[in-house]
Order: structure tokens, then C-alpha cells, then sequence
């Protein structure tokens, strides 16, 4: 692995510098939106303006990229960031959680067989497209395993893709709208980039290497997320790592957030996907009511603030639900602690699911079905 490194850096140096003028285009777009909803006290300021402006620009034909090695750093320093907000007792506390954490598995089962029930008899999908879309799992692995099982690629992606943005755009627009959310336009918690001392920065970077290193030794979900937040929690517990995160570094992490979420429509013509955009977005929606439901189901046998446990179950992505944890100032980790539980037994569940719905993997059966 050491071996190939150098060749990975002049790799991602000859892609910087085919792409520079995307990327520079790409960072330009996204800090106008959040830039814009930021002056105007939007919620989640620097994730959605960035995603709104990027999105547009996408549908619009402008490619919106950015380098993986940008993505992977950006969550690297969340993962940190949140890291700070632990508490030194968060262990004494997990117990208090159980209710919860066991409420994730039902609330798997039971959104996936309510979605899957939708698409199949409203939508028409067939049964394996129907399972992907509906598994509340990330967008990646959840298309590709759909793609390999037979199922509409381009629709699975769609679903899932949309299952997340509508998450992230719903949830802090309607905590803003009916709940104590009352939007700033602060990115982080009022840290400049003169209160951060040059020698904390090479602790900052080996923090976020080492957890990160860890984290895939241990082969955890999002590994630039959650190891860094883990080796954080212990270096600021501990005293090691007290200064405060500067908030123009916050911002630009969320805002490449933002600018990935908004990517994922390049080209999309709502003339030819307007159709399927709907029927993806209700699906998205109706996973997302599932969430409130089992919130308010779950309410009377914890002691969490309904704010937490609806982010707990809402179905969107580790990084995005975290990042709207933060800015409401709710408890990080419980919402962390819940996502990658359901993520961890959505993944565990797609070799039942196979042996059940008696699914074939596309070079041996046939080929992908279309909606």
C-alpha cells in the first residue's frame, strides 16, 4: 500500500490538473449559495445553499466535481469537529439508549416493507428494484448491489439519492419552521482562524489520519467520519486538543457537502426523469414520515429530546445528519450512534433479502428491468 502512494499522489495531481477549472467553477458556485443563505439566515446555510445553486447549475449541464481526496478531508475534518462535542461520560449514557438503538431494527423493516410495497403496487417497479430503493441504506453500495441483483440502476440511484437530499432539506426547514431552530447563519461555533495556533494543525492532521486509519482497520461505515470523531472525543477528554474550530474551515467542509449532494443532477432533464423525480421524491418523503412515526413511537421510553430521536431515525446520511445534529446543537454521537446501526443492518440484511425474493444476479439471469 505505502508502495503505491506516490503513484496515487501523481494520480490525483494529473486529475487536479485536468479538472482545476471545474473545481474552481464548482467552489464558486457552491460558496454563492452558501454564501446567499447565510446573509439571509437560512437554515443549514452553507450544506443547502450550496446544494441549491450546484443542483441548478447541474440540471443546467455544468459539471459540478470535485477531487475524492477534497471529499474524503472535508468529512475528515467534520468527523473532528464533532468529535469536540462529546461528552467524558457519553459511555455511563449508552445504556439509556437501548430502547432506541432496538426501535432501529423494526424501523427497518418496517419502512423498507412499506416503501417497497409503494413502488411495487403503485409505481410498478419489480420486486428486486423495489427492495434497493426502499433499503435505507447509502446510495452507492445500495445501486450497485441493485444493479448486480438486475434492478434499474438509474432508478435505485434516483431513490436513494433523493431519499437523502430530501432528507436534508426537510428535516432543518421544518425544525426552523415549527420547532426552537433558529437559524444564524453561523457555519460552526464563532472560532476564527486566528484563534487556531500553526502548531495544533499537524495534531489536527495526524488526529484525523490516524482515526481515519483506524476506523478502516476496524472496516467502520464511513471510515473519514467516524475515526476521526472517535480519536477527537478521546484527544479532547483527555486535554490534548482544546483549541476551537475555526468557522471558515467549517463552512468550506459544509459546503463541499453541499456541492456533492447537488452533483448527482447533472444533465437531469425533468421533461424525460420529471415522472420518476416524483415518484422517487414520494418515496423519499414517505420513509422520512416513517422516521417522525417511530420518533414519537420511541418518545416515551427515552429520555432524548424528540429533536434528536426524529435526526436519530430520519433517513439520510451519516455526514449530513450530523452536520444538521451539530447546527441544532443536539448530541452528535446518539444520532451518529443510531445511523450507522441502521446503516450496519441494512447492509446485513441484503443476503436474506436475496434468498428470499429469490433474487439472480444480472450475468446469470437477466438483464436490468426499467421502470
Amino acid at each position: 500500500m505505502l508502495s503505491s502512494f506516490p503513484q496515487k499522489l501523481r494520480d490525483a495531481a494529473q486529475e487536479l490538473r485536468a479538472n482545476w477549472r471545474t473545481l474552481a467553477l464548482t467552489l464558486c458556485l457552491a460558496f454563492m449559495g452558501g454564501y446567499t443563505f447565510s446573509h439571509y439566515k437560512l437554515p443549514m446555510p452553507w450544506v443547502l445553499g450550496a446544494m441549491s445553486v450546484c443542483t441548478v447549475a447541474a440540471m443546467c449541464g455544468v459539471r459540478i466535481w470535485q477531487p475524492r481526496w477534497m471529499v474524503v478531508s472535508m468529512t475528515m475534518v467534520l468527523g473532528l469537529l464533532f468529535g469536540t462535542t462529546i461528552a467524558p461520560d457519553i459511555f455511563s449514557r449508552v445504556l439509556e439508549w437501548l430502547p432506541s438503538v432496538i426501535a432501529v431494527f423494526v424501523f427497518v423493516l418496517v419502512t423498507t416493507g412499506a416503501s417497497m410495497l409503494y413502488l411495487m403496487r403503485v409505481v410498478g417497479t419489480d420486486r428486486t428494484t423495489a427492495y434497493f430503493c426502499s433499503a435505507p441504506g447509502g446510495v452507492i453500495p445500495m445501486t450497485a448491489m441493485g444493479a448486480h441483483y438486475g434492478g434499474d440502476m438509474r432508478f435505485i440511484a434516483l431513490v436513494q439519492s433523493m431519499r437523502l437530499i430530501a432528507t436534508v432539506v426537510v428535516v432543518p426547514v421544518c425544525f426552523a419552521l415549527f420547532g426552537d431552530y433558529h437559524p444564524t447563519g453561523a457555519a460552526g461555533t464563532g472560532g476564527q482562524l486566528k484563534d487556531l495556533p500553526l502548531y495544533d494543525i499537524p495534531v489536527l492532521v495526524a488526529l484525523a489520519l490516524g482515526g481515519w486509519g483506524l476506523a478502516k482497520l476496524c472496516r467502520l461505515p464511513a471510515p473519514e467520519l467516524v475515526g476521526p470523531m472517535l480519536v477527537m472525543a478521546v484527544a479532547h477528554a483527555t486535554g490534548t486538543f482544546s483549541a476551537p474550530f475555526p468557522d471558515p474551515v467549517v463552512a468550506f467542509a459544509q459546503l463541499c457537502v453541499g456541492a456533492r449532494l447537488g452533483a448527482g443532477f447533472y444533465r437531469l432533464n425533468l421533461r424525460t426523469f420529471g415522472k420518476q423525480l416524483l415518484q422517487a421524491t414520494s418515496v423519499a418523503l414517505l420513509m422520512l414520515g416513517m422516521g417522525v412515526l417511530f420518533s414519537f413511537a420511541v418518545a416515551p421510553f427515552t429520555n432524548e429530546p424528540m429533536t434528536a430521536l426524529i435526526l436519530a431515525y430520519a433517513p439520510g446520511g451519516i455526514a449530513e445528519m450530523s452536520i444538521i445534529a451539530f447546527n441544532l446543537k443536539i448530541e452528535v454521537v446518539f444520532v451518529i450512534t443510531h445511523q450507522l446501526i441502521r446503516f450496519l443492518f441494512v447492509v446485513a440484511l441484503v443476503p436474506a433479502a436475496v434468498a428470499t425474493f429469490k433474487m439472480v444476479p444480472k450475468e446469470e439471469g437477466s438483464s436490468p428491468t426499467s421502470t
